[in-house]
């Protein structure tokens, strides 16, 4: 599959106007202005040998072969594992002699370190820390976990992403400085840098980085209300994610993409892309939001049977979660039932403690609709406050 078959209409709109080109400035000797303006629309089917031209204009490159994809496979097989077992030394020795000779040398020494002790970590690490400029930023940030014996915080990542980001602008430092403001809920800055992030990614060729911004950018407008960016840029994510076959990264976009939809309660859209997930990463989240949309669409029985499976998990984020879902499927009038109002209020405490973001919006809504139906007018109004100054936006809680 060639790589610029990627590339939609949509994407190839959004990259001319980040570079501030008009339509008759980018056809030109390539197509009519009114057939690029059917492409953009994705309403006419592009031709290759035009497509190929116009996405030179734009700095487009085709990606060469990787012919480090067997370490590479190897070494994200490896990460995955070491977040649920004891790191294996196993894994790594037959690819080590390559390895090192490769352009994934780093990553490579930080998987081996994973293996050993703390102390022979730090020795790995010390030999990395001097060739800081091939140290991409993302090894930096695990280097500073493994010295700290702990993550670092969203402030302490935000300034090693910022110093990469000023030191080399590339896609995979675009990436890490972008995702650390996102963290930290610096949305004008991040909307700032989104451009030139993307046209680095594109003109490197650099397409799971490409994909990762979009994810990234998604969640930003997601923070700032504007829903139909947040859509989109999901959407141009789940495109580049599926057609690599990239099977992880697609099931949490879909599962991202289903959660806002929910907010904006487009409960059958949110069924769609909660259908198409392969191997949901976290089964009883996957199943609550399975639950939350049948309920909206008003299928009670299909959505209790999803509750039955999400009761299989004990933990305490999923407990409350099952507490408020079965109100509302066995009683008719749980809005005004104040034993409800009780299970949502402990819910959206733990929310907050525990700085979900991702549920805090959703539940906050149900909250004050329980407040307004029990006349707690004081309360629904303090709660619709606190979530405007959570998300500085001016998205209508009340």
């Amino acid at each position: 599959m060639k790589v610029d078959a990627l590339f939609t209409g949509q994407m190839i709109r959004i990259l001319r106007q980040r570079l501030k080109l008009s339509q008759k400035e980018l056809c030109s000797g390539i197509c009519t202005v009114s057939y690029l303006s059917k492409i953009e629309r994705d309403e006419a089917k592009c031709h290759e040998e035009i497509k190929k031209k116009l996405l030179g204009v734009l700095g487009f490159r085709e990606l060469e072969k990787d012919e480090d994809e067997e370490i590479r496979i190897t070494l994200s097989n490896f990460f995955d594992s070491a977040v649920e077992i004891q790191p294996d030394e196993k894994i790594l020795a037959s690819i080590r002699e390559k390895a090192l000779k490769s352009r994934y040398f780093l990553s490579f020494c930080l998987a081996w370190a994973m293996c050993h002790e703390k102390k022979e970590a730090e020795d790995e690490f010390s030999i990395i820390e001097s060739q800081n400029d091939i140290l991409s930023p993302d090894l930096k940030a695990f280097y500073f976990m493994i010295k700290a014996d702990e993550c670092p915080s969203f402030e302490e990542m935000l300034s090693y992403a910022s110093l990469a980001w000023k030191e080399k602008k590339r896609a995979d430092t675009a990436s890490f400085y972008l995702y650390a403001l996102y963290c930290n809920g610096k949305v004008s800055q991040f909307l700032k840098t989104l451009d030139e992030a993307e046209l680095i990614a594109v003109r490197s060729g650099a397409l799971v980085r490409l994909a990762e911004i979009y994810s990234f950018a998604a969640s930003t407008y997601n923070l700032s209300a504007s829903m139909e960016n947040c859509y989109e840029h999901y959407k141009m994510a789940l495109r580049i994610y599926e057609k690599l076959n990239m099977v992880k990264e697609s099931d949490e976009t879909y599962y991202n993409l289903a959660s806002c939809l929910l907010d904006e309660k487009k409960s059958k859209e949110a069924l769609f892309y909660l259908g198409k997930i392969k191997n949901p990463e976290k089964v009883y989240l996957f199943h609550h939001k399975m639950c939350l949309a049948l309920l909206m669409e008003g299928r009670k029985d299909e959505a209790e049977k999803e509750l039955d499976i999400f009761k299989e998990d004990k933990s305490p984020l999923s407990l409350l979660f099952q507490n408020v879902l079965e109100f509302r499927i066995k009683c008719d009038c749980y809005l005004s039932d104040s034993a409800y109002l009780e299970a949502l209020e402990r819910l959206y405490r733990y929310l907050k403690e525990n700085m979900h973001f991702s549920f805090i919006s959703t539940y906050a809504k149900d909250l004050i609709e329980a407040l307004k139906a029990q006349r707690k007018y004081q309360r629904a109004l303090y709660v619709a406050e606190e979530m405007r100054t959570l998300f500085s936006t001016e998205e209508n809680f009340s």
